[in-house]
């Protein structure tokens, strides 16, 4: 069998694994000529540049490494002339164009996590986590030029467990596209694909996320905001607003407890207890701005919050809507 040459594009590390794959366990059925991921970025204190997880681990296996700033007729050219016969996407951070689309001789394909028509868009994992989903999954779809519109080859499901996080799930899903692409390898090897169209009837969206959903909103029910920090854990993690401080919060529960939405119901060693509309959070560790991360003990000593105090309520914007969102890049600040 002739192998199909194979062009490998994605930029978040929860394609890592998938990438490791196509080299060292689907090297019989597909040749991958290249990898294409975001530019190398500044980071740190002296903002060098930085090369990203998916280029490092492209070079360790001997991969031609590709970054344009976006795909370009210089780049359409380059790929026609290495004979692109097969494209693979997953969380690549670029809208693709129909001249790419339309490049590859045999099919470009999309990992998408979600399972769809549910979470299309750019944040699946936090939606389906904020939603207090149990299941979700990874599909094996066809890119078109609608968002996530595409029919669908394949599905591997997995569960969503109690108080799992945002990370926590990517690497679930990350496993979960392996036994997706061994279960359907020969037929994208042997250009004999089946597809099923998407029901958009039941289509769901997500979003973009910014630095200001880190924020809370007390009069919510306290189950509700709790899928939300943990569908945001990480970043842009949680934070809520005293006097005009944004206080970071980390290691937090929904718990028990009753009173004004926004009121501390308790403050002390054992924490920060914050009340809902129903129910109660309680907050183990925060930082000030300028600060570090402490815990609320240590944070009271500096920064002092009494029982009956009423915290700031900010609104919230849904993480998943009936529509699709409005695009806006997202800033990592």
């Amino acid at each position: 069998m002739t192998l199909l040459k194979t062009i490998f594009m994605g930029s978040d590390p929860i394609v890592l694994p998938l990438l490791e794959a196509l080299v060292k366990r689907f090297s019989d059925q597909l040749d991958v000529i290249a990898v294409y991921t975001q530019p190398d970025r500044r980071s740190g204190r002296g903002m060098k540049l930085k090369a990203g997880p998916v280029k490092v681990l492209a070079q360790d296996l001997g991969l031609e490494v590709r970054q344009p700033e976006c795909m370009n007729e210089d780049e359409y050219l380059w790929l026609r002339e290495q004979g692109c016969e097969l494209i693979l996407v997953m969380a690549y951070g670029q809208i693709l164009k129909q001249e790419l689309l339309d490049l590859p001789s045999h099919a470009i394909l999309n990992f998408h996590a979600s399972i769809l028509p549910s979470y299309r868009g750019a944040s699946p994992l936090e939606g389906a986590i904020s939603a207090g989903e149990k299941e979700t999954g990874v599909t094996l779809m066809q890119i078109i030029r609608e968002l996530d519109a595409g029919s669908i080859l394949d599905v591997e499901k997995v569960a969503i467990e109690p108080d799992m996080q945002r990370d926590q799930l990517a690497d679930k899903l990350a496993a979960a596209c392996i036994p997706l692409l061994e279960r359907n390898i020969s037929s994208i090897a042997g250009k004999v694909l089946d597809f099923t169209p998407q029901d958009s009837e039941r289509a769901t969206f997500t979003r973009i996320l910014t630095k200001d959903d880190s924020l809370l909103d007390f009069r919510f029910n306290a189950s509700d905001l709790y899928n939300r920090i943990c569908a945001l854990a990480g970043w842009p993690g949680t934070a809520f607003e005293v006097n005009g401080d944004r206080i970071k919060a980390k290691e937090i529960r929904a718990v028990d407890g009753e009173g004004c939405p926004g009121e501390i119901l308790s403050a002390d060693k054992d924490g920060l207890t914050v009340a809902c509309r129903k129910g109660a959070l309680r907050f183990m560790q925060l930082q000030r701005p300028g600060g570090r991360m402490m815990s609320v003990g240590d944070f009271l000593r500096g920064y002092p919050l009494n029982v009956g105090q009423i915290l700031d309520s900010s609104d919230i914007v849904p993480l998943v809507g009936n529509q699709p969102f409005p695009y806006r890049k997202r800033r990592k600040n």
